[in-house]
């Protein structure tokens, strides 16, 4: 009896946290140009998709997306890519370009990651660094070795760690 309680309580918190990922609308339209989702094409005349938790989009150099759930707007400006990590609360990939965001969602990084509890902004990464520019609400910033908080008309700059070399 010892050990089926605790199972039992495992069992019960991982189908409510997939039920609330599963009753968790996302969804992707294009602003312009043409949006990518897994190997689906969307154009501002398609309808919105619905976005699911490990779903990769990307849109290229002159398309924009909209990412939409009840609390949170995401811009997706051209050249980027990006996975759906979490549904509930969002949490998005960003492996390169720019997100403008409004809500609270939380944006990873190779250099860290961006909570933003709501707030508003921009999130740049490129190949060498990630930028971090706050309009409204205050944003947290995580790496492994701080927590910084930017706060609005502030901007933050995070170089990308560097890759390690493979020895010849």
């Amino acid at each position: 009896m010892k050990l089926i309680l605790p199972a039992f309580g495992l069992y019960a918190a991982f189908a409510m946290s997939s039920r609330a990922d599963a009753d968790r609308e996302v969804r992707l339209s294009t602003l312009s140009g043409v949006v990518q989702v897994g190997e689906h094409m969307l154009g501002t005349d398609d309808e919105a998709a619905m976005l699911s938790r490990s779903q990769s989009g990307s849109t290229d150099a002159v398309s924009r997306g909209q990412i939409e759930a009840s609390d949170v707007v995401l811009i997706v400006e051209p050249s980027t890519a990006f996975a759906i990590e979490r549904l509930h609360p969002l949490r998005v990939r960003l492996f390169e370009g720019s997100l403008l965001f409004k809500g609270s969602v939380v944006i990873s990084t190779n250099a860290g990651v961006m909570e933003a509890s709501p707030g508003s902004g921009v999130l740049r990464m490129t190949t060498r660094d990630v930028d971090v520019a706050v309009s409204e609400g205050a944003v947290a910033f995580y790496d492994s070795h701080a927590r910084v908080v930017v706060s609005p008309q502030e901007t933050l700059h995070a170089p990308l760690p560097a890759m390690p070399t493979t020895p010849n």
